[in-house]
């Protein structure tokens, strides 16, 4: 059977799980002052990480858990608001992606934390953008690059590069490259600093956060409302 594990802030969900007698994690999300679901990523990774650890599914020491806890203090640090443009890459990369799409390129470990990054370009920035990985994106993505041509000036391409990809994934990054540039697509590397698979999920995470953020500023848009997501729920529930 199935075992069931609750994690919540509240409402309905916490109801269920106290009404089915269900194992309930209460999270208190005081991180998190939006009360957006999309911007409490870190309760959610590290919740359902916790739980595992504690089934023994993987090992995770709270000293990991520091030292992610230090990374992201880093680069929320090196991507805040009061630092300048020239020393702010989320800053230049906001300036970069105004008026285009993203198309967001992950592999292994950071498919996640690109996941994200796109969802909050979706619902933040209130702009499109699409994530592929490789290797998959080999087998068909290149062949699409062509048509149509009046398209590419709308269009950038972010690989996201790691050293802890395997070294077969790792192969494929500069030769996906040339093929881009051999199509006249404009692309970007954001190589991950960090180490520890963990951290560079955090990482690409804060990245993320915070130059959608930016891009919502150049938008002139308040990044919190999603009125077309919460009219969907509306006429769903009607």
């Amino acid at each position: 059977d199935a075992k069931i594990f609750v994690i919540a802030t509240g409402g309905k969900l916490a109801q269920f799980a106290k009404e089915n007698n269900l194992p309930l994690y209460l999270l208190d999300p005081v991180h998190n002052p939006s009360g957006q679901p999309r911007m409490a990523v870190g309760y959610a990774i590290i919740s359902v990480m916790a739980l595992l650890a504690k089934c023994d599914f993987f090992h995770l020491t709270a000293e990991e858990v520091g030292e992610t806890v230090s990374t992201v203090r880093k680069f929320a640090s090196e991507f805040a608001v009061e630092v300048k443009e020239a020393d702010n890459l989320a800053k230049r990369y906001a300036l970069k992606l105004k008026n285009k799409i993203l198309i967001l390129v992950a592999s292994g470990h950071l498919l996640g934390s690109a996941h994200v990054f796109k969802n909050q370009l979706n619902e933040n920035a209130k702009t499109f953008s699409v994530l592929f990985d490789i290797p998959e994106l080999n087998h068909h993505f290149m062949e699409g690059l062509r048509n149509p041509a009046e398209a590419k000036r709308f269009w950038h391409i972010l690989f996201f590069e790691s050293d802890v990809y395997s070294s077969e994934v790792v192969r494929r990054y500069p030769i996906t490259q040339d093929v881009v540039a051999q199509n006249a697509v404009d692309y970007g590397i954001y190589k991950l600093r960090s180490t520890a698979k963990l951290d560079q999920i955090f990482e690409l995470i804060c990245f993320g956060s915070f130059t959608n953020f930016y891009l919502s500023m150049l938008y002139n848009l308040d990044p919190a409302p999603i009125p077309w997501v919460d009219y969907f729920k509306q006429k769903l529930g009607s």
